[in-house]
This record gives C-alpha cells, sequence and structure tokens, in this order.
C-alpha cells in the first residue's frame, strides 16, 4: 500500500471520490442531483457511467472537472485534493491533467485545426510537442486537415479534432459527455476505438457518459447511476453483446428502482 505522497499511487489512481453530495438551488428548496457518490478509477481504465437522464451524470463530469461546486464530499486527482482549490489552481489542474470530449466540439471556426488542438496547450503556457501532434494527427486520420478550418470538416472530423485537442496535453483523466451523441453509429463506434486505444497506448484513464449501450461496450467496466446514486457496477466481459449489456443495465436500474 503506497503512501499519499507516493509518486506510484498517484499514477495507479488518477481520480478518486468520496461521498460526493451536490444539490442546485431551486428558489428556496434545494434540489439533490447527487447524493453520496463514490468509486476510484484505476490508470489506464476506460470506464462507461451509465443512467437515465436526470441521474446526474453530466453534473458528476463538471464536478470533476471543477466548473461546478459540490456540498460536500472529496474529489481526488493524482491525489491532490481538489475540493475547495482556488480558481487558479483549479484551472492549472483542469489544462494539464484533464482532457475533455464533449458532444458539441466547441471548435473555434476562425482558428484552423491545428491551432484549435493547440489551444489548452499554449492556454497553460506550455510548448506543443510537434511530434506528438503529428502523431495524434495522423493516428486519427486528420494530419491532412490541420491547415483547413473546422467549417471545412464533417461532424465526425471534427469530432476527431476535438479528441486530438483533449489529448495534445497528454492529460491523466479524459472526461468525455455523450461524445458520439451527434455522430452516426460508424463514426461513433470508431470515436470509441480512438479512446479504447489512447487509454491502452498513453495509460489514460477515461470516464465517458453514454446512455448506448454499444458505446459502454469499449469500456472496461460501467458504472450505473440513478438518482445522483451509483446503483451498481460490472466488467465489460469479452464476448458481451449489446444487447447483454443493456440487459444488465435494465436490470441494476429496475432493482434499484424497487
Amino acid at each position: 500500500h503506497h503512501s499519499p505522497g507516493d509518486p506510484m499511487s498517484a499514477q495507479s489512481h488518477p481520480l478518486v471520490i468520496r461521498d460526493l453530495v451536490k444539490s442546485f438551488r431551486q428558489g428556496a428548496a434545494a434540489v439533490p442531483v447527487l447524493s453520496g457518490v463514490t468509486f476510484t478509477a484505476c490508470r489506464g481504465e476506460f470506464i462507461a457511467l451509465m443512467g437515465p437522464s436526470g441521474s446526474g451524470k453530466s453534473t458528476l463530469l463538471h464536478c470533476i472537472a471543477g466548473l461546478t461546486g459540490h456540498d460536500s464530499g472529496q474529489i481526488h486527482l493524482n491525489d491532490e485534493l481538489v475540493s475547495g482549490l482556488p480558481d487558479r489552481r483549479l484551472t492549472e489542474i483542469r489544462r494539464k491533467q484533464l482532457g475533455f470530449i464533449f458532444q458539441s466540439f466547441n471548435l473555434l471556426p476562425n482558428l484552423n485545426v491545428r491551432d484549435n488542438i493547440c489551444l489548452p496547450v499554449l492556454a497553460a503556457g506550455a510548448k506543443v510537442d510537434a511530434a506528438f501532434l503529428q502523431s495524434i494527427a495522423e493516428r486519427l486520420g486528420i494530419a491532412d486537415k490541420l491547415s483547413r478550418r473546422p467549417g471545412d470538416l464533417s461532424g465526425g472530423e471534427q469530432q476527431r479534432v476535438a479528441i486530438a485537442r483533449a489529448l495534445l496535453p497528454r492529460p491523466a483523466l479524459i472526461l468525455a459527455d455523450e461524445p458520439t451523441g451527434s455522430l452516426d453509429s460508424h463514426s461513433g463506434q470508431e470515436l470509441c476505438r480512438q479512446l479504447q486505444r489512447c487509454c491502452a497506448d498513453e495509460q489514460q484513464t477515461i470516464l465517458l457518459v453514454t446512455h448506448e449501450a454499444a458505446v459502454a461496450l469499449w469500456a472496461q467496466r460501467v458504472l450505473v447511476l440513478l438518482d445522483g446514486a451509483i446503483v451498481g457496477e460490472f466488467p465489460v466481459t469479452p464476448g458481451l453483446s449489446a444487447l447483454d449489456l443493456a440487459a444488465r443495465y435494465n436490470e441494476l436500474i429496475c432493482t434499484a428502482a424497487k
């Protein structure tokens, strides 16, 4: 067992969440959104987070990213307690240790693809690793698109630019919120394959929110969130089909809802 200051333990657990509670104010009432979420993600682990609409999936990602605060509980990123850190330190951690892939690609239309990909690294005041950028672009099949504008690309290509942007800083943790939501099924599966490869090649941890069994199938395990709490999880075993996965998911939801 490693002591907290040991670099090894940070490497093995990029994300540790304990008893995370979050509510939103609605007039005088507090509406609970997360009610005591606890889980740990290991290095190089690909986790799918599933749950019905309104179960708190996106809120959980936003809390981890420090984009929204939480009421109580703890979030550790690479062994650093980020709950309650000042904004400047949070921004620094976000830029260096987190990669984001959202459903809307959030690309800047007036910058070319290369500049869009480099933006987070430059914003962090770091130097762009040109060779690494080139290898990511080749791996994602956009090496010939670097000088184009996002508007000239297809949806699938724009999504790959967004992945490249998330990968370039070599973040320990990648947060993906319904990243296949606006893609056709072929592009969606291709995206998952790329993410899975990053997981393996770069030993990155991926937390992906989805409601599609065919997407969750790429992960190593599935966490199921219902009404702001994790009600169960199961490993994605070899040979499991999307239908099997959907059935396991539904079974957990139905049992928990009783």
